[in-house]
């Protein structure tokens, strides 16, 4: 084997020795500390504990659904819930059919399957990994009872194609928005095209305030109803009166808690200067990556208006890979070099062992998704908050991508340990 000591995964300098922003942060420190010190001062640590007094849940949610253009939000326990409340709102269970992207972290499809509904997967769109239209066509039948379209990655799903396809039928379109915080669609934020919008305030999120998540909708009565569900079936209060039962709607407690929810405040406060930072970077790193050949960054619908930056995607045409390196030894290579993961994206849904087998799809994998999972490397949102990333990755990649041209990928593997 040749000596290539310039290879970090094989002993050599890597390219970026420097530190990265880490992740979750907290913008401002005072006025988080103040915030939670303010619930933990009172007995009110949750939100069913104090009808008649304003809570930081519902300030938090006042803020966000006025974050996303949309008359209420409902603060829970986490993304997940956040899908599986939506769905439980539109009365979906067994015997119907929900369409889900067959690529993607698996959390929405299981959200199907845990209200009894049977998950079908379709498609996803091989220039920007979300939800293809055409393909979510072919996959409409007689039992369709919602889409979901989730944003992924760096990308918004194609809105208004999505909508042209189901508002004919009546078929309600909900959003996961778990990755896709600060976007905008033809103007509007994500979360208000569907019926719903579904967001996650985990720490990975890049609005985080450790677990939680979020439901906005425009509709009274779909508020109304997943208020109950979330909130022990009882309805949300009227001026100072105390909750009242839903007697229509058997509920649990998913409430997201108080000291949760007024970290979450700050948290909005801070989001677009380092939303903005994404972008900005995403931009010339993208630009600096176009001109590597065979390498491209994936796209996002034209009408995007605001893109969002979630997990930043680079895909490998193979047929102008050099070598025989996998794709999963350039990401760890990348990793080595830059002091950061760098990987491939996750596996379908349809092959995954975290979903439930017998959920699993019938047959092979949709092809675009197999695809992409062979091509598409990312890494976390927090790296572009840096802009070192804006020359580091460039030249880690073509550092790695001509190692690969010199060195067996059994070779490198074999002295890599």
């Amino acid at each position: 084997m040749r000596d290539d000591s310039r290879l970090a995964l094989l002993g050599g300098a890597p390219v970026f020795a420097g530190g990265w922003p880490v992740w979750p942060q907290i913008a401002d420190l005072a006025a988080a500390q103040e915030a939670v010190a303010s619930v933990l001062s009172t007995p009110h640590w949750s939100v069913r504990s104090s009808p008649g007094r304003e809570m930081a849940t519902t300030r938090a949610e006042r803020l966000w659904a006025e974050r996303c253009g949309v008359r209420h939000a409902l603060l829970v326990t986490s993304g997940s819930a956040a899908v599986e409340l939506a769905l439980r709102a539109l009365g979906i269970g067994a015997g119907q059919e929900v369409v889900v992207p067959a690529l993607g972290w698996y959390a929405t499809a299981a959200a199907v399957s845990r209200v009894g509904a049977t998950p079908v997967f379709a498609d996803v769109d091989l220039e920007t990994s979300c939800l293809a239209p055409a393909a979510v066509a072919a996959a409409l039948g007689e039992r369709t009872a919602a889409v979901v379209a989730v944003h992924l990655h760096c990308a918004v799903a194609d809105l208004e194609a999505l909508a042209e396809l189901v508002r004919p039928r009546g078929i309600p379109l909900i959003e996961d928005a778990a990755q896709a915080h600060g976007g905008v669609f033809a103007g509007r934020p994500v979360g208000s095209h569907g019926v719903i919008g579904c967001f996650s305030f985990n720490q990975e999120k890049t609005l985080a305030v450790g677990e939680g998540g979020a439901v906005v909708t425009d509709s009274e009565a779909l508020f109304r109803r997943m208020h109950a569900l979330r909130t022990d079936g009882y309805l949300p209060p009227e001026e100072g009166a105390i909750e009242i039962p839903n007697a229509e709607v058997q509920g649990g407690n998913q409430c997201m808690s108080e000291i949760q929810a007024a970290l979450l405040i700050p948290q909005i406060a801070a989001f677009d200067r380092q939303l903005q930072l994404r972008i900005r970077h995403a931009g010339e790193l993208e630009a600096a990556v176009a001109g590597i050949p065979g390498v491209r960054p994936l796209t996002t619908p034209s009408r995007t208006t605001v893109r969002p930056y979630y997990e930043f995607g680079i895909v490998l045409d193979p047929d102008r890979r050099p070598g025989d390196w996998p794709l999963s030894l350039i990401g760890r290579a990348l990793s080595a070099e830059l002091g950061a993961e760098i990987h491939p994206t996750d596996l379908p849904v349809t092959a995954s062992p975290l979903f439930d087998p017998q959920y699993r799809f019938a047959g092979a994998t949709p092809p675009d998704a197999a695809t992409l999972q062979e091509r598409l490397l990312v890494f976390h949102h927090r790296l572009l908050l840096s802009p070192d990333i804006i020359w580091a990755f460039p030249a880690a990649l073509r550092k790695v991508l001509a190692a690969a041209e010199r060195l067996r990928a059994s070779e490198v593997v074999a002295q890599a340990g």
